[in-house]
């Protein structure tokens, strides 16, 4: 809910154009919201969790095994501004911006009796991740048409990346244990993608897709590999 919320914010706030004339302006400032496929963000640690519950299904000490495990994708928005430059249909600017990054969450219950020591329980494993970037950005658009234009798009800069892990575990002999760690890193950051503008009197709209490089960050105590290279889905209003 906290998504839709943000992006239904974003695209308010983006769509209050100025009463000029978009396409006579030197200077256009932007406003979009973008989803990012989950591309196996958390594959390495994706595959460890896979692993330890094929172990117990294998361990006749273990029963009544459930699993409930599920992923999410991004989704984000940023603003910036590109300027016209002397060379015919590229402009050139920079951009900041604000990614909910993917999840992953799992959670397994399970009966444990070796014959000495019986138990249930249940353990919780939580990912997320957000993301702040901060992009120079090109761009070069072709007219097709009176409003009409076809685009292809570049950025480059920095992100900052928190992933966060919460694991819990607790059982019904009341011993529990729980532990919040998190990885923080600031890296490179690029993307390209096409994308078709319809250029109106105020305002312009621009539908794009896009391929982006993320920061990568790792814990090997945790198995805790975050590598993220989605591609992406954007719409955006200039004015």
């Amino acid at each position: 809910m906290k998504r839709w919320k943000l992006m239904l914010a974003t695209a308010v706030v983006g769509s209050i154009a100025m009463g000029v004339r978009a396409e006579d302006k030197k200077i256009k400032f932007f406003g979009q919201i973008e989803y990012l496929t989950y591309s196996d963000a958390f594959e390495k640690l994706e595959k460890s969790n896979d692993e330890g519950l094929s172990l117990a299904q294998a361990n006749s000490d273990y029963s009544g095994i459930s699993r409930d495990k599920d992923t999410a994708s991004g989704t984000g928005f940023r603003i910036g501004a590109l300027a016209a430059t002397p060379m015919k249909g590229v402009s050139v600017g920079g951009s900041l911006g604000y990614i909910m990054g993917p999840e992953y969450n799992d959670t397994v219950g399970y009966t444990y009796d070796d014959g000495f020591d019986s138990y249930t329980a249940k353990e919780k494993d939580e990912n997320e991740s957000n993301l702040w970037r901060l992009m120079a950005e090109a761009k070069y658009s072709y007219p097709m048409g009176e409003k009409f234009q076809a685009r292809l798009g570049l950025g480059l800069g920095f992100a900052n990346l928190k992933v966060e892990n919460k694991y819990s575990y607790e059982d019904d002999s009341r011993d529990s244990f729980s532990e919040n760690k998190s990885i923080s890193t600031t890296k490179l950051t690029w993307e390209i993608g096409p994308a078709i503008a319809y250029v109106g009197e105020k305002i312009g709209v621009e539908l794009a897709l896009t391929y982006s490089q993320m920061p990568s960050a790792e814990n090997m105590e945790t198995f805790q590999e975050f590598d993220w290279n989605p591609f992406g889905v954007r719409l955006g209003v200039e004015f």
